[in-house]
């Protein structure tokens, strides 16, 4: 059975998607793993498929696989992915979609210029909620990681997520696009997998360069895009960010914005069409 999909690059981390309303398509995760290979297969970091609505108020539903061929929660990212698609292959009507995923509800608006806008729910930082072990809510925590302590934000964003301000560690978020593992990256690793997250996390580390601009310095099992809303949330729980700064990875430039409260989070992502093509799946 043959598949038509499109690679499309989201902040510099590329995507493969495929449309499930339109074609039959199954994975196992032997075939994802087939496909993830760089050499002999598409090569990408997740692979989206697109689905028919399971809610009647929003437009599709998005599963996600990494390259394990595993169901995954990492969803924000490839929502700004999918919409591009949907939008070029006359998935939809309009520009601004709708998707229900592991992750939760995604609101996409764009994908048919150079950016894609993410809305989403703001993030629960009640412990309870994220979940993490606390005995009270804070803004910030000492975390061990490494031997270092890591001053970290942990929030419930989709997934459960820690935020952590950088350390004086040598790294500039080169890892995080795929040029190795930085120091930053693996200290971020070792947040992802503390003890005190019961569930596991995603995790970032951050640098705050001025209160309208932040730069991203490493991240474990998250997308750049979710990972700088992330970042960009917990600077501007701490007070130290304004409402709608500018974040920075590499050569990567995203805005998140959220007045706080339960007002709706907006991440705005760069998404580059790379290819389309087949593949026997």
């Amino acid at each position: 059975m043959k598949a038509r999909f499109a690679k499309i690059l989201v902040a510099g981390e590329d995507y493969a998607v495929m449309d499930a309303v339109t074609q039959r398509v199954y994975v196992s995760p032997v075939t994802v793993q087939r496909l993830a290979d760089r050499k002999r297969g598409i090569g990408f970091r997740s692979l989206a498929l697109i689905e028919p609505p399971y809610d009647p108020e929003l437009d599709f539903h998005l599963r996600i696989y990494d390259v394990r061929g595993n169901e995954s929660r990492d969803c924000f990212d490839a929502a700004a992915a999918c919409a591009v698609y949907a939008v070029q292959k006359s998935l939809a009507f309009g520009t601004e979609l709708g998707f229900s995923s592991l992750w939760g509800r995604i609101r996409a608006e764009g994908g048919a210029g150079g950016t894609v806008d993410l809305w989403a729910d703001p993030p629960d930082f009640a412990p309870a909620a994220v979940p993490f072990r606390a005995q009270s809510a804070e803004k910030i925590y000492i975390l061990q990681s490494q031997g270092r302590n890591v001053l970290c934000s942990a929030m419930r964003f989709g997934t459960p997520f820690c935020a952590a301000e950088s350390v004086d560690v040598v790294g500039d978020g080169a890892g995080a696009a795929g040029e190795g593992i930085s120091e930053a990256d693996r200290l971020c690793a070792g947040l992802a997998a503390h003890e005190r997250f019961p569930e596991g996390c995603a995790a970032c580390m951050y640098e705050i360069v001025s209160r309208d601009q932040v730069r991203l310095t490493g991240l474990s099992g998250a997308g750049i895009g979710v990972a700088a809303a992330a970042a960009a949330l917990a600077g501007i729980s701490r007070g130290l960010l304004d409402p709608a700064p500018q974040v920075r990875l590499g050569d990567q430039l995203l805005r998140v914005s959220w007045g706080g409260g339960s007002g709706k989070i907006c991440c705005q992502v760069p998404v580059t069409p790379v290819f389309d093509g087949e593949v026997e799946l």
